[in-house]
C-alpha cells in the first residue's frame, strides 16, 4: 500500500481526521494552542491514485433513492463530519471578503436521522457572532471513482464512498443586531462507510458535489434589519483551498505547499497564519490578561 501522507490544513493534526470515529451526539473541547499551517489535500488524493500521472476519469455519481438512500442516511452519523475541530473559512459578499466558521456543537435528532442541531460562532471582519440552526439531509448519492486504487481502499477498511446533500439554516444572535443574520443554502457532505460501521471524510475525488472539500456550505446571507434585506453570497468548505481558485482566479498558488496570492490578503486573510483561538472563551480571556 502507497503510505498516505497527512496533509495539514489549520493544525499539527488534520482538521478532518481520517480516522475519527462518529458518535450520537458529540460536544468538542478545544484545549491546545493550534499552530495554522496551508496546505492542500492534493498530497492525498494522489496517494490513493492508480496513476497519479495519467488523465482522470470522470467521477460515476449514483443517485440513491427510495429504502436504499434511507438506510444509508439512516445508518451514516455524520455527527463528527459536521463538527469542526478548527474553523472553516470561506468566502462571503460580494468582495467575496474571508469568513470563518466554527461550528461546535452538533446533535442529531433522536426522531428523525435526516436532521442535525448545530451551535457554533463565525468572525467576519474581527466581528464574531453566535449563531445556531439545523441541516436536514434530503438525498444521498454513491460515489464511484475509477481513478482510485481499490487494494488501497481495502487496506484502509473503507467500504463505499458517497456524498451527502441537504439544506442548512443557521441563524445568528439577535442580540447583535447590527451584525446579526440568517444563512441559508445547499450543504454537500462527501464520506465513506467504514467495516467498523463509522463513516469517515471523503476527499479523494475533487469532482464530488462537495467539490473535494469535505462538508461544502453554499448560501446567502440575509441580515435581521428591517430594509437591509438584500441577500449577500457565501460558501465555506473544509478545505476551500481544493475549489477557491475557481473563484477568484489564482488565489492560491501551488498544490501542496500552497500560498495565498497577495493580492487577496486584504480581503482578511493577512493573519491567516496568526495563532489565535478566537472561537475560545478561554483563550481569548488568557490572551487579555498577557496585555495587561
Amino acid at each position: 500500500m502507497k503510505r498516505i501522507i497527512p496533509i495539514l490544513v489549520f493544525a499539527g493534526a488534520l482538521i478532518f481526521s481520517l480516522s475519527q470515529c462518529i458518535k450520537k451526539t458529540a460536544t468538542p473541547s478545544v484545549s491546545q494552542p493550534i499552530e495554522h499551517k496551508l496546505t492542500t489535500h492534493k498530497e492525498a488524493v494522489d496517494s490513493l491514485m492508480l496513476d497519479s500521472s495519467a488523465p482522470r476519469k470522470p467521477l460515476i455519481i449514483k443517485e440513491l433513492r427510495g429504502r436504499e438512500a434511507i438506510s444509508v442516511i439512516t445508518q451514516a452519523n455524520l455527527t463528527k463530519l459536521i463538527l469542526n475541530e478548527y474553523p472553516t473559512n470561506g468566502f462571503y459578499g460580494d468582495d467575496r471578503y474571508r469568513i470563518e466558521f466554527m461550528i461546535d456543537d452538533v446533535k442529531r435528532d433522536s426522531m428523525d436521522a435526516r436532521k442535525y442541531y448545530v451551535r457554533g460562532k463565525n468572525r467576519h471582519k474581527k466581528v464574531i457572532t453566535p449563531f445556531e440552526g439545523v441541516i436536514t439531509l434530503t438525498g444521498v448519492s454513491e460515489l464511484i471513482d475509477p481513478n482510485i486504487d481499490t487494494a488501497d481502499i481495502a487496506d484502509l477498511y473503507y467500504v463505499k464512498s458517497y456524498s451527502a446533500k441537504g439544506i442548512f439554516e443557521l441563524k445568528e444572535d439577535t442580540t447583535q443586531l447590527q451584525y446579526s443574520g440568517n444563512f441559508k443554502g445547499n450543504v454537500n457532505i462527501d464520506f465513506v462507510t467504514m467495516i467498523d460501521g463509522n463513516v469517515d471524510m471523503w476527499y479523494f475525488s475533487p469532482e464530488t458535489p462537495a467539490h473535494g472539500g469535505g462538508v461544502t456550505y453554499e448560501g446567502t446571507w440575509t441580515s435581521n434589519i428591517k430594509g437591509k434585506d438584500t441577500p449577500k453570497p457565501v460558501i465555506w468548505s473544509n478545505d476551500l483551498f481544493q475549489f477557491a481558485n475557481d473563484i477568484l482566479k489564482d488565489f492560491s498558488m501551488g498544490e501542496r505547499d500552497v500560498e495565498i496570492n497577495e493580492k487577496y490578503r486584504h480581503l482578511g486573510w493577512a493573519n491567516f497564519w496568526e495563532n489565535e483561538e478566537w472561537w475560545n472563551p478561554s483563550a481569548k480571556e488568557e490572551k487579555d490578561k498577557m496585555k495587561m
